[in-house]
């Protein structure tokens, strides 16, 4: 094996597990080596300069998401819709300093915000507010506490709010969602072995992202570990959508109330070597699931309000390509956004009509490997 290119990247999966490479020319198997890790952390990795993919699976090797380490100085860590069929994109750089790109319903780079490095902080999430098109910046601290940035249309930090996790140890803050009454949800997890691996919390805070106003408790239940939260702007109700799975592939999206009250929630599969890798919360209650194969194909859902699939569509396996990071549509008319980590640190973001039946158009970023 050739090892003079040292790949220095950062997990955007949350779990301690097994990263098994594939080539990427094939798509087959090469090798796997055992981590331990969280979101958000930094890893470093030496490989071959010929490239390959990263794929995490649990110690018995089930699909459980994508992890990518790239060549480039930069690499995306999430995705957001924004107003009028936007995106913005959230980047970090090794040294720490964090970029937030804004795109056009087109893909057209409209802008890009620099921030950082802060010592022991790294960005982890993000979400457009649809009542002020601001953006909402999630960072984790290494000692566990999590920052919720408010940022104006334009990138400027209006106000921040710092929040110590839910116990002492093993929590982690996982995501963020803006809901319809414009206040901000924080998903967190528990990374705790044994039986309190299965739980989770949803705080609501006010549109300033400054105070708790109400806190959900999930779990713990066994075999079951949250993968993503949602909310819609479109719904009337301020609900939001929380993403399950579970050891043996299943998935449950579950629906909350604005308090974050669970209201119901429906479970699919197992499907063989499937898994659950992203919910978006859509419009009219048309909520849309992601979908990963071991293989690297992508399977995208549109469910009706009922819970039913009212539609699905696969994609791939495209060599040296895999499906990573669902974003929810912001506003009626819009669809969700996908976006595919290229083995090389490129990616490529799709966008969807609607009910997620068609592709609108894809655009191409990276690998990035500027000063």
């Amino acid at each position: 094996m050739n090892t003079n290119r040292s790949w220095d990247g950062q997990l955007v999966a949350p779990w301690g597990a097994l990263l098994l490479r594939f080539d990427a020319a094939t798509g087959q198997r090469r090798a796997a080596q055992h981590l331990d890790y969280t979101l958000g952390s930094a890893v470093s990795v030496t490989t071959d300069a010929a490239g390959s993919a990263w794929m995490l699976a649990d110690p018995n090797s089930r699909w459980r998401g994508i992890a990518r380490l790239g060549a480039a100085d930069w690499n995306v860590v999430a995705q957001a819709s924004a107003p009028g069929g936007a995106s913005r994109l959230l980047w970090r750089r090794a040294d720490g300093r964090t970029s937030v790109w804004h795109l056009s319903a087109s893909g057209a780079i409209l802008g890009t915000r620099e921030y950082g490095p802060y010592p022991g902080w790294s960005p982890a999430h993000l979400a457009v507010a649809a009542g002020d098109g601001g953006t909402r910046l999630l960072w984790q601290h290494d000692s566990g506490r999590a920052s919720a940035w408010r940022l104006s249309r334009g990138g400027d930090l209006e106000a921040s709010a710092e929040f110590d996790p839910p116990g002492q140890e093993f929590w982690r803050a996982a995501a963020l969602a803006v809901g319809a009454d414009n206040k901000t949800r924080l998903l967190w997890r528990s990374t705790a072995e044994g039986s309190a691996r299965g739980s989770a919390q949803v705080w609501r805070l006010d549109v300033a992202g400054a105070q708790m106003e109400s806190v959900a408790r999930y779990g713990p239940y066994a075999g079951w570990t949250v993968e993503g939260l949602s909310a819609s702007a479109a719904a009337p109700d301020n609900a939001s959508n929380l993403l399950w799975s579970h050891r043996d592939g299943r998935a449950s999206v579950w629906r909350l109330a604005a308090d974050g009250a669970h209201l119901g929630g429906v479970e699919y599969g197992p499907f063989p070597g499937w898994g659950p890798a992203g919910v978006a919360s859509g419009n009219a209650g048309n909520d849309h699931v992601l979908w990963q194969n071991l293989d690297g194909r992508a399977s995208l859902w549109t469910l009706n309000p009922a819970g039913g699939i009212a539609a699905s569509a696969e994609y791939g396996p495209y060599p040296a390509w895999s499906p990573s990071l669902l974003a929810a549509p912001l506003g009626p008319g819009n669809g969700p956004t996908l976006l595919w980590r290229g083995s090389d640190s490129r990616v490529s973001h799709w966008r969807f009509s609607p009910f997620a039946e068609a592709v609108l158009g894809t655009d191409e970023f990276g690998p990035l490997q500027y000063p």
